[in-house]
């Protein structure tokens, strides 16, 4: 019954972890955007259709490639991003 009893402990140690990692990027993208309303910089919300899923990327400025469609950005978490077809831009 002990080993149970801790592999059950370990599993909501991480379900707790992966909780708080989730409420705190939510919590840092709000900031993004807020910070970003407050200096009157437009917010871009990127969103790229991949093969499966959909990646959603937040940033306040980007450069698009005339010539072939692709565009340059950061990313709120400052990761530089390059995309090329499939994306969507929303300005908020």
């Amino acid at each position: 019954m002990g080993s149970f009893e801790t592999q059950s402990t370990i599993i909501k140690f991480f379900i707790g972890i992966v909780a708080v990692l989730i409420i705190a990027s939510f919590v840092y993208k709000i900031n993004f955007i807020t910070d970003a309303k407050r200096t009157n910089k437009p917010v871009y919300e990127i969103e790229v259709n991949t093969y499966n899923h959909i990646e959603i990327y937040t940033t306040t400025e980007y450069i698009r490639d005339q010539s072939t469609g692709c565009i340059r950005f950061k990313d709120a978490f400052g990761i530089k991003r390059v995309v090329c077809n499939n994306y969507t831009i929303t300005e908020y």
